[in-house]
């Protein structure tokens, strides 16, 4: 007698991490460790002309992981100088190849031909990418002020683009 009412409990729970498992399909879509290269510019509107910043090009590895809230991921960036960033984003619900990263306050830049630009200049991104098989391809949109002896005013275009690989 206790045998047969042991099935539908099994069943029950069998049929409940089934549910769970395909639930997040889209996160696990993303999951994983990741190559990258960053590299683009930005233009400054300045007073009398719009200047163009070329940024220094990052290499590193990018580590997305499940955090087990839905939808969300935590997003860990090492550069190849040692730098680490910490972010988390959010996969798109119209769009599961679509990855929303939360707006990111950067605290420097790296120009090419200057130094470095500090946490004064208020600089932020606000990244959204997209998956193709084991690529993601991630626009970073560059906002804020930026304040050197070469420019000085608010970013006005952003050009700056992240092209990631899933490690095999």
């Amino acid at each position: 007698m206790m045998k047969k009412n042991k099935l539908p409990l099994l069943l029950f729970c069998f049929f409940t991490i089934l549910f769970y498992s395909c639930d997040n399909k889209p996160v696990k879509n993303f999951l994983g460790d990741f190559t990258y290269k960053t590299s683009g510019s930005i233009t400054v509107e300045g007073d009398t002309s719009d200047v163009a910043l070329k940024i220094t090009n990052k290499l590193g590895q990018m580590d997305i992981i499940d955090i087990g809230e839905e939808n969300r991921v935590m997003v860990i960036k090492t550069e190849i100088t040692g730098n680490i960033t910490k972010t988390y984003a959010t996969i798109s619900a119209d769009d599961e190849n679509k990855i929303i990263f939360d707006t990111i306050p950067i605290s420097e830049i790296f120009i090419s031909g200057l130094d470095t630009v500090s946490s004064e200049t208020n600089i932020y991104s606000a990244p959204v990418g997209k998956r193709y098989e084991d690529r993601i391809v991630i626009e970073d949109f560059y906002f804020g002020y930026v304040d050197t002896y070469k420019a000085k005013g608010p970013i006005k275009q952003s050009d700056v683009i992240t092209i990631s690989e899933k490690n095999k």
